[in-house]
């Protein structure tokens, strides 16, 4: 009740209070009275591009990215500032060459950022070239491109190129990047020698087995036939018409003595002489870099083919072979891993290689499994609006949620025919009745069927936090880049937000289960095995040397070489069998040995038994197949489940990935048809697990970067915090809200933070902690498991006993 009488003046843009305060006058975009005009919104919006551009961050930013794309994953310091700089003063000098400027003077001027990057001396020297952890790796695009182009790709009339589908061959594609974020993180640390010197390399993050295979087969492809689809290759089936327009013209098969009309142009000076057409070949691939080794293994290679089959089949051979090689792969040299000339070479099989494939047993004749269970990572990536998956309904109190609920989120507040009620048991949660998204029907039959259980705001947290102290800016307890995607896709998969190095939660679950298992029965068994359907997530890595690396598979199945490839087989892993200084051709040399046996060894044991129901179509009253990426992704995890007998392990861990959560506009057809698929593909995997009788002994634990903002940012809702999701299984105590609906949505909530987002009360290691101890883990390894967890108490857990039936 006090009032506030001021003198408010409104003058150049601001507000003056009491000629004491004043703060900038908010724009009227369209909306003023006096003037319609739209200037001084994009006055406003002008002036806020010029603060950001001329933020104290953005010039070393830029100058990172640049550097790392172009020259050098780790560039030092030096180098860095140099970069930024330039782009501050917007003027580069050259060292010792007065008057060689680069620039106008303008910050921000790319020209003499351009020339910083490229003229550095870290950048020019060759020295620096022989150093193990300079340079990068390429990007898969730009190794095709770049063979292609030297290899002198060409048809005798004009047609354009076609390279459908590149980025579930290889990862990339032109225009296709999976979000803004790039085709990979310029943080990502490989498994192997980057981890090992805690430095990165984001193009790595594209060498998951089925990427290396399909860069492998498409390789030897282009170098064999031509552009086409032929043994897997770049092309399309259309580059075998010979017009594109007139299919039924002329048409050219795999194989034919007619070529497709797409080939490679590339002729060496001297057919007959190998160490010439290796040395030109060199020239223009690898700007002579072939370490003596991998050029003698292709000399030899070319003379053979030669001298056994002809020169085009020999041409071709050597053409793939050097796209295929670590040199290709790498801007660094390509050095023996030890510096002593006189020392022997190491090879990968002598030593115990960083992702070699490890089998779990080795016997033919398998017997069942025993106390068989998995545990499912569903990730929905991009950060789930999941205040519309769990929605307060009726029966509230102390006040009436759902009116609150309809309030704050406006136009994107889900009605009651939009909505599927579920029961709460009275007393553990401010409602008795709640609803989820209608799209969820098979998610409301489990959780009436008592095999689902919803999980009420749980976000990323360090140690309980209130209102008050986050709005101090408690660093202590508020996780680091809390509403970035990268930050905390990797905080929710490591359960320790305050430490980037962490490894994922699975992987050291995994680790801990295979140590404990050892120390029971008193050797060197494994009862632990992870896959990834979808990259190489960081839940699912644990520490070198501990467990066997996770495989990765694509939601096609399982990658395998083509025929062509298979023939180069030997050769291609003779190339890649010495160890290498350079952590990059290491990287690399063992991601294609690795991903060749492997997928060889898991195809054959996947091969064992099909699924229990067949193809997943969806019941007859919808006559539509499930076909959705996420629902294939569920049913390779299906296939490997079902020759869990053959596989060995007794404890399986997979991670699937859900995209498009991120949901700034669009929010409500978009999110309906996420959970659509969602919902379709839980209904085919349930039905598996039970046909196959380990719907009993399998968990599927929903979770997302993190939940989203309550209010509607007019066509869509903005990153938040805390949200809601399930776990749903056969033996998932169901048919209930665990954790902490929040009993007041307003802005007045102790759980309502800045701009709608929901302070988390309940934590991942809340969730992971029953999980853990339901897969078999002992109490002082989940504490291991989980550093944590000592920062939360007893009641702000969750046991086994509340996730899982007894």
């Amino acid at each position: 009740g006090s009032k506030c009488i001021c003198d408010i003046e409104v003058a150049n843009g601001s507000v003056f209070i009491n000629g004491k305060f004043s703060f900038r006058n908010p724009p009227m975009y369209g909306t003023s009275l006096v003037d319609p005009s739209q200037r001084d919104g994009l006055y406003e919006t002008e002036q806020l591009l010029e603060h950001l551009l001329h933020h104290p961050n953005v010039a070393p930013f830029i100058a990172t990215r640049l550097i790392q794309l172009l020259i050098t994953s780790n560039p030092s310091p030096r180098y860095v500032q140099s970069v930024a700089s330039s782009f501050k003063a917007g003027r580069f000098s050259v060292a010792h060459h007065p008057g060689d400027d680069f620039g106008s003077g303008q910050y921000g001027d790319m020209k003499a950022v351009v020339a910083a990057i490229f003229l550095d001396p870290e950048a020019q020297s060759t020295t620096l070239t022989y150093d193990r952890t300079q340079g990068r790796s390429r990007e898969p695009l730009l190794k095709v491109m770049h063979f292609l182009r030297s290899m002198e790709l060409g048809a005798d009339e004009e047609r354009e190129i076609n390279l459908p589908e590149l980025r579930k061959k290889i990862g990339q594609e032109a225009h296709y990047s999976p979000s803004v974020f790039n085709f990979f993180l310029p943080s990502f640390q490989p498994i192997g020698p980057v981890l090992a010197s805690n430095l990165v390399s984001p193009e790595s993050q594209l060498l998951d087995p089925p990427q290396v295979l399909s860069y492998i087969n498409g390789i030897t492809s282009v170098s064999k036939y031509g552009l086409a689809d032929c043994g897997d290759g770049f092309g399309s089936e259309k580059e075998r018409f010979k017009m594109k327009d007139r299919p039924y013209e002329e048409y050219f098969a795999c194989g034919s003595l007619k070529r497709v009309p797409y080939q490679l142009k590339w002729k060496p000076s001297q057919w007959g002489n190998a160490d010439q057409v290796v040395k030109e070949l060199d020239l223009v691939l690898t700007g002579g870099r072939l370490s003596p080794a991998s050029r003698q293994l292709i000399e030899n290679i070319y003379s053979t083919t030669l001298s056994s089959v002809g020169r085009i089949e020999a041409l071709s051979r050597a053409q793939a072979m050097i796209a295929l090689s670590p040199e290709y792969h790498s801007t660094n040299n390509n050095a023996a891993s030890d510096s002593d000339d006189e020392a022997p070479i190491k090879y990968r099989d002598e030593i115990a290689s960083n992702l070699a494939p490890v089998t779990v047993g080795r016997q033919q004749d398998t017997t069942p499994i025993s106390d068989y269970k998995a545990v499912v990572y569903l990730f929905a990536a991009g950060g789930m609006d999941s205040h519309s998956v769990l929605v307060p309904l009726g029966g509230c109190s102390p006040g009436d949620l759902h009116a609150q609920y309809k309030k704050i989120r406006s136009n994107i507040a889900l009605s009651h025919k939009q909505l599927l009620p579920i029961d709460v048991t009275p007393g553990t949660q401010p409602c008795t009745k709640f609803g989820i998204h209608s799209s969820l029907t098979t998610v409301k039959k489990l959780y009436e069927d008592g095999d689902a259980a919803f999980l009420a705001n749980v976000g990323s947290l360090i140690t309980p936090i209130t209102k008050a102290e986050y709005d101090s800016n408690d660093s202590s307890k508020i996780p680091p880049s809390l509403f970035a995607h990268n930050t905390q896709q990797r905080a929710t998969q490591t359960l320790q937000a305050q430490n980037p190095r962490a490894h994922g939660v699975l992987g050291r679950l995994g680790d801990a289960l295979n140590r404990q298992a050892q120390e029971e029965a008193g050797d060197i068994s494994e009862v632990f095995a992870a896959y990834s359907i979808l990259g190489s997530p960081k839940a699912l890595e644990g520490a070198p040397g501990v467990s066997r690396v996770a495989d990765v598979l694509s939601s096609r199945g399982l990658s395998g070489l083509s025929v062509v490839s298979r023939k180069m087989e030997s050769d291609i892993k003779a190339m890649h069998a010495p160890k290498s200084a350079s952590i990059y051709a290491e990287t690399f040399s063992d991601r294609v040995t690795s991903s060749i046996v492997r997928s060889k060894e898991l195809g054959t044991k996947l091969r064992r038994h099909g699924l229990m129901t067949g193809p997943w179509h969806l019941p007859s009253d919808s006559p539509a197949c499930c076909s959705s990426d996420i629902c294939m992704q569920l049913q390779q995890v299906a296939q490997i489940i079902r020759n869990r007998d053959t596989l060995e392990a007794k404890r399986d861990a997979f991670f699937v990935q859900h995209d498009g959560y991120d949901t700034h506009n669009n929010n409500l057809p978009r999110l309906k048809t996420l959970l659509d698929e969602l919902d379709e593909a839980l209904l085919c995997f349930a039905e598996e697990l039970k046909a196959q009788n380990v719907w009993d002994n399998t968990a599927i634990v929903l979770a997302s970067d993190f939940g989203r903002s309550l209010p509607s940012n007019g066509l869509g809702t903005d990153h938040g915090w805390g949200g809601n999701y399930f776990i749903v299984g056969g033996a998932v105590n169901g048919g209930q809200v665990l954790g902490d609906y929040p009993n007041d949505l307003t802005e007045n909530s102790p759980y309502i933070i800045e701009r709608g987002r929901v302070l988390p009360t309940v934590s991942w290691e809340a969730v992971w902690a029953g999980v853990a101890e339901w897969m078999g883990l002992n109490e002082d390894k989940i504490k291991k498991v989980l550093p944590n967890l000592s920062n939360f108490d007893r009641e702000n857990l969750l046991t086994m006993s509340d996730l899982f039936v007894q």
